[in-house]
């Protein structure tokens, strides 16, 4: 017994060969003998998290061309260097896909080719300093995708020759918020700040800001806090389940009487614009009239009807609109710049060969403008839409973004051969615009025929349909 307990251990202590019938003794170092492999240690790697901003990753310019990086840190410093086959490694063994997706790699292929080509440019690839750094360059992200990163071993080593281990993470970057609407959307010039707006819509980061501005203002006033999340961090959602965001309007500077863009950002790059959507009216000195309307002339043009509190004025035309070849009428000197629904009111059997309209916010030209005789009255309208039927019209767009306001025209009692409108809008150069057409008794959108004019920053196009009007920017892709 004592001999098979000897032979056991000595077993244990060499360890047994056989090796093509040959048995042989080869020696095995006990748990405390066993040498320590020191790999490269990766203590950070970059992007990461649920809201990453795809357009403000590591940039580089190589060549004339900017290139868009990841980034792996490593304890050590002078120790650390580039494999000798680097390149080959991150070709073959690094993979970076979208969750979801169509697996197609987003490793930046191309200029690892052109690194082996010119190695003057292999030094983008990594980096000694405080820690090691190394650079994989990856192709242009998506917004709003999930990813999956797995970064291959042996790219980096030490002065023995061993390697990085492989890692493995995943990243999420930010949504362009979706916003489909606000309410209340006019308030007095002496609004309780500590009330909320609420901003309709979806996809809000965290970290959202709103913004409201006027035309001509790049930036305007930020609202000074922003709500995604009650206490416990459940969305807000109304009876309907709608999302929204509580936004509190300025406090220190409130904002003028005026009309207001909204903007909703995620980041500098995701953001959306909603336009003319909130109105801010003036406090007047005069009693408020019991039936809500006040009259004032409107030099020799006629007199204004002005709906208090609903930013809806009327014009009701003189006889210098009864039978002419052409009238003008600037609506913001009339009206006013920040009226929401303007009403023109011709005298019944009216004729005018031109009428033209100018706003701040659309130019139209009426062509064959005949009123109708023995009917009620002959109405104009020209406007942004009953603010109560945004919400359901945004809706209705889908994935297209809106880049200008809603322009409504319609008439009653009255016949309009042509119109031609030019509609400003908001978008960058290049962007792939649409005009849509919204038919009310269908319900639906409709194309809209179109020309641009990028150096006004108008889009011009002519009708002899009425309907509520809006550009749009075409998702990538779009249609192809």
């Amino acid at each position: 017994m004592k001999y098979y307990r000897q032979l056991i251990i000595s077993i244990l202590a060499w360890g047994l060969v056989f090796q093509l019938g040959v048995v042989a003794w080869v020696p095995v170092a006990s748990a405390d003998q066993l040498p320590v492999q020191d790999y490269p240690e990766c203590i950070d790697y970059s992007p990461r998290g649920e809201a990453v901003d795809e357009k403000n990753l590591l940039t580089r310019q190589i060549e004339g061309a900017t290139h868009y990086f990841i980034r792996l840190t490593f304890q050590g410093q002078g120790n650390l260097r580039l494999s000798q086959d680097a390149l080959q490694r991150i070709r073959s063994t690094c993979h970076f896909y979208s969750e979801g997706g169509s697996q197609t790699s987003m490793i930046d292929d191309e200029l690892l080719v052109r690194m082996e080509q010119n190695p003057d440019i292999l030094s983008y690839l990594f980096k000694l300093d405080s820690y090691a750094y190394l650079y994989i360059p990856i192709k242009p992200l998506r917004s709003q995708t999930s990813y999956q990163v797995y970064i291959g071993p042996g790219i980096i080593e030490d002065e023995n020759g061993h390697g990085n281990q492989a890692q493995v993470w995943s990243f999420t970057t930010l949504a362009n918020p979706i916003v489909t609407g606000l309410s209340p959307a006019s308030l007095g010039e002496d609004y309780e700040y500590w009330e909320p707006v609420r901003i309709y819509g979806d996809f809000f980061a965290d970290s959202v800001e709103a913004r409201f501005f006027t035309d001509g203002k790049d930036r305007g006033e930020e609202a000074y806090k922003v709500k995604v999340a009650d206490a416990d961090g459940n969305p807000f959602e109304d009876i309907d389940q709608r999302r929204y965001l509580k936004a509190y309007l300025p406090r220190k500077e409130r904002l003028e009487p005026g009309l207001y863009h909204v903007e909703v950002a995620n980041s500098d790059h995701h953001r959306q614009v909603l336009h003319n959507a909130l109105s801010i009216v003036q406090t007047s000195s005069l009693p408020v009239p019991g039936d809500l309307v006040r009259e004032h002339r409107a030099d020799r043009y006629g007199e204004v009807q002005e709906t208090v509190l609903l930013s809806r004025d009327t014009l009701k035309l003189s006889d210098i609109g009864r039978n002419r070849d052409w009238l003008r009428l600037d609506l913001d000197k009339l009206l006013g710049r920040d009226t929401w629904e303007s009403h023109i009111i011709l005298k019944q059997d009216a004729y005018l060969g031109e009428l033209e309209i100018i706003s701040n916010w659309a130019d139209l030209n009426f062509y064959g403008v005949k009123a109708w005789a023995g009917t009620g009255d002959p109405v104009l309208t020209i406007g942004h839409g009953a603010p109560g039927d945004i919400p359901a019209l945004i809706g209705k767009l889908g994935v297209f973004k809106t880049c200008s306001s809603f322009l409504e025209v319609k008439g009653e009692n009255i016949n309009i051969d042509l119109v031609k409108v030019r509609l400003p809008f908001l978008a960058p150069p290049g962007a792939d615009l649409q005009v849509l057409r919204f038919d009310d008794k269908r319900r639906i959108w409709f194309d809209q025929a179109f020309r641009i004019d990028w150096l006004n920053s108008q889009v011009v196009f002519d009708s002899r349909i009425p309907g509520i009007f809006i550009v749009v920017e075409q998702p990538p892709g779009w249609g192809k």
